[in-house]
């Protein structure tokens, strides 16, 4: 397995060749992104290297690995997705992504899947939705491994857009558990997360995104 499940879910699809992201960084750094109709901007967490991005007309994906990984073969992954239009195209947009996902858990490893919402909040001032997801064995090219994931799903002006932070582990025969304080340690390592409004002229570094209040 390449991607996370949950991104492997979402990309069905896409079009576009894969281009380089940035080199491992040895500090955390900011990266911000021109996604559809807005910015996305977050916390890339120190010793992560940008690994594969892709894009299609309806679906952006945006993978980091730990340095000395790859989008082959890795331990953790952290990735960024924009679904277009989806805010304004489905009733429930945030839950219909967040179902999409399980369901591609549930068809990898229906006897050891582990799920959990924990309902909906804000970020950045828009609504979002933050799940955990396990399988306690999954096929990788490493072979047989756990994979757990927590996603944020953000509802942006027109487009959905998910964050998420995966980790492999031992292969295990009972669903995983949600562990509170490894998980809130990763998350907020990837924090602040924001969804900005595109300005026409601007370009990189994107600084009114970046130094938003």
């Amino acid at each position: 397995m390449k991607s996370s499940l949950a991104a492997l879910a979402l990309s069905t699809g896409m079009l576009a060749a894969s281009t380089a992201l940035a080199a491992e960084n040895e500090l955390p750094i900011m990266v911000t992104t021109p996604v559809f109709a807005q910015l996305v901007s977050y916390t890339l967490p120190q010793g992560f290297k940008g690994a594969f991005s892709d894009a299609s007309e309806s679906f952006y994906i945006q993978e980091a690995v730990p340095a000395g990984e790859s989008v082959e073969k890795w331990s953790e992954m952290i990735t960024m997705m924009g679904m277009r239009d989806l805010a304004t195209s489905a009733d429930q947009p945030l839950a219909a992504a967040a179902e999409n996902i399980r369901a591609n858990y549930q068809r990898a490893c229906p006897g050891t899947l582990s799920a959990q919402s924990f309902g909906a909040s804000t970020t950045d001032g828009r609504e979002t939705l933050t799940v955990f997801l396990g399988c306690g064995s999954v096929t990788t090219p490493q072979g047989k491994v756990s994979e757990t994931v927590v996603i944020v799903f953000i509802k942006g002006q027109s487009d959905v857009y998910a964050l998420q932070w995966a980790a492999h582990a031992d292969a295990q025969s009972s669903p995983p558990v949600y562990n509170v304080e490894i998980w809130s340690s990763r998350m907020a390592q990837l924090t602040p997360i924001r969804i900005c409004d595109r300005i026409e002229g601007e370009g990189v570094p994107y600084p009114s995104c970046i130094f938003k209040k």
